[in-house]
C-alpha cells in the first residue's frame, strides 16, 4: 500500500471532512517515507492511519494499514513493534467477526510479550483476548437458526474468564512491581471487573453484580465517569431483572449524574432510567426521561419505546365508555408495548380495560384480538 495503492474516492468519500484532509495529509508522509526507505516512519504511520479509519468505523481500510504495518514492523525486525501490531490487526478482526482470525494474532501478541518479558504487554493481551472470546461469545449465543452447542459457548465462555483472571493476576504484578502507576493499575482492575461482569450477566447473575460492584468501587476512586456509567446501567439492569426497581432506581439516578459531560452517555443513562420509571408505573417521570434521552439521540429505540408509551398511556386520559373503536385500539397498542418490554402484569392491566371499553363499545372479540 505504498505509492502504488493509494485510497479510492470511494474509500474517502467515507469520512468526514476534517478526517478527509487528515487522511491525505498522512497519505503523502507515507508515500514520502516509503521512498527513502524508512521503515519506523512508515510504520508509524501505517499505525496513525489505521487508527483513524478504526475510530470512524472503517474497519476493512483500517484493517488494511495495520496489516501493513505489521509487514513493516517484521521487515524492521522489531518485536515490541511487531507484537504491537498484531494486537491491531487481532482487534479489527474482532470487529469484523473473524474471531480465529482476531485470536490468531492476538495469541501471536501473547507469544511475543512473553518472549520479551514484558508483563504491561502481556497483561494487555489476555485483557485482549478475554475480550475477543467474550465478543465472539455474545454474537454466537443467540443464533436461532443454527445454534451453537451450548458445550461450545461453555468453552468459548471458560476461555473469556481464564484470560481475564490472567490479566487481573498480571495487574497485581504491575502494582507490586511498580511498573504501572496506581491511576493505571485502577484503570485496569476496573476495566477487568467490568468485563467479567458482563461475561456472566446471563449465567451467574449474582456473581456477574459482585464483580459489576468491583467495577464501580474502583471507577469511584478512579474517578472514570466512562466506567462508573456503563457498571452503573449494567447494575441497574441486574436490579430490574430481580424486580428490585427502588434500587434499580438508585442506580439509573446515579448513572445520569456521572454522565452528564457525554451526551451519549447521558442519553443511555436517562433511556435505562425511563425503563425503571415505566416498571414503577411513574409515567410522567417516564416521559420525561425518554425525552432527555432522545434530545441527545433519536436511535435509542427503548427510550423511543418508552415516550410512545408515556403519551398513549396519557392520551387514555380522554377515554370514556362512550368512546369508539379507536380507543380500544390505543389499549391495545399500549398492551402491546408492555408485553414488547416483559411486563406482563402492566400489560394484563391494559389487556383488561381494553376488553372491558371493547365490549361498552359493541367490538367483538375477533376485533379487539386484531388490534
Amino acid at each position: 500500500m505504498g505509492k502504488n495503492d493509494k485510497l479510492s474516492d470511494e474509500d474517502l468519500s467515507m469520512l468526514d471532512r476534517n478526517t478527509r484532509t487528515e487522511v491525505k495529509r498522512l497519505q503523502k508522509l507515507l508515500n514520502s517515507a516509503a521512498s527513502k526507505g524508512n521503515m519506523s516512519e512508515q510504520s508509524k504511520l501505517c499505525n496513525a492511519l489505521g487508527e483513524m479509519f478504526a475510530s470512524s468505523g472503517l474497519q476493512q481500510l483500517a484493517l488494511r494499514y495495520h496489516t501493513q504495518d505489521l509487514e513493516i514492523s517484521e521487515r524492521n525486525g522489531r518485536p515490541l513493534d511487531i507484537a504491537v501490531a498484531h494486537r491491531k490487526v487481532g482487534e479489527m478482526f474482532c470487529e469484523l467477526g473473524e474471531f480465529q482470525e482476531a485470536i490468531s494474532h492476538q495469541e501471536r501478541y501473547l507469544e511475543i510479550s512473553e518472549e520479551l518479558s514484558d508483563l504491561v504487554e502481556q497483561q494487555r493481551a489476555h485483557a485482549t483476548l478475554g475480550r475477543t472470546y467474550y465478543t465472539q461469545l455474545m454474537s454466537e449465543t443467540p443464533a436461532a437458526d443454527d445454534p451453537t452447542p451450548e458445550a461450545e459457548l461453555q468453552e468459548i465462555r471458560n476461555k473469556a474468564g481464564r484470560h481475564y483472571i490472567s490479566a487481573l493476576k498480571l495487574t497485581k504484578t504491575l502494582r507490586s512491581q511498580r511498573l504501572s502507576t496506581e491511576r493505571e493499575i485502577l484503570e485496569m482492575t476496573a476495566r477487568l471487573h467490568l468485563n467479567i461482569g458482563l461475561l456472566y450477566e446471563r449465567w451467574n447473575s449474582e456473581l456477574s453484580v459482585n464483580y459489576l460492584k468491583k467495577a464501580l468501587s474502583e471507577a469511584q476512586l478512579n474517578r472514570d465517569s466512562t466506567i462508573q456509567h456503563l457498571a452503573l446501567v449494567q447494575l441497574t439492569e441486574a436490579a430490574l431483572a430481580t424486580q428490585d426497581t427502588a434500587q434499580a432506581l438508585l442506580y439509573a439516578e446515579q448513572a445520569v449524574k456521572t454522565s452528564k459531560s457525554n451526551d451519549s452517555n447521558f442519553a443511555k443513562s436517562n433511556e435505562i432510567l425511563s425503563l425503571v420509571h415505566i416498571h414503577m408505573k411513574n409515567v410522567l417521570e417516564a416521559r420525561k426521561s425518554s425525552k432527555l434521552a432522545l434530545q441527545k439521540d433519536m436511535d435509542l429505540d427503548v427510550a423511543m419505546t418508552v415516550y410512545k408509551l408515556t403519551k398513549l398511556i396519557m392520551s387514555t386520559r380522554q377515554i370514556d365508555f362512550g368512546q369508539t373503536e379507536r380507543e380500544v385500539g390505543i389499549l391495545s397498542k399500549i398492551t402491546v408495548i408492555f408485553i414488547k418490554l416483559t411486563l406482563y402484569d402492566q400489560a394484563m392491566f391494559w389487556l383488561e380495560k381494553e376488553l372491558k371499553l371493547a365490549k361498552h363499545c359493541g367490538s367483538s372479540s375477533e376485533t379487539v384480538a386484531g388490534q
